[in-house]
């Protein structure tokens, strides 16, 4: 049966099936959770190295690529930012 014909045929059942779906979709946005950045628990390391006298540039050279070493080594780390 054309869709056309039955919408016109039977208008209380289609007003009924428009109304149950508006009143459905409301009823799941209400009651939908956001959550922007979900708690995801992944394991991090910060490394702090305070050195006197040392601009940022000098720091990032040697005394970065020493630690970059200590870090990479291990077996289960996926990614160095």
């Amino acid at each position: 049966m054309n869709p056309i014909t039955f919408a016109m045929r039977r208008l209380f059942t289609v007003m009924v099936l428009v109304v149950t779906v508006v009143l459905g979709s409301a009823l799941a946005v209400t009651r939908m959770a956001i959550d922007v950045f979900p708690n995801l628990n992944l394991p991090v390391i910060y490394v702090a190295q305070p050195y006197g006298g040392m601009d940022p540039a000098q720091m990032e050279g040697p005394r970065e690529s020493q630690s970059r070493r200590g870090v990479d080594n291990p077996a289960s780390t996926d990614y160095i930012c």
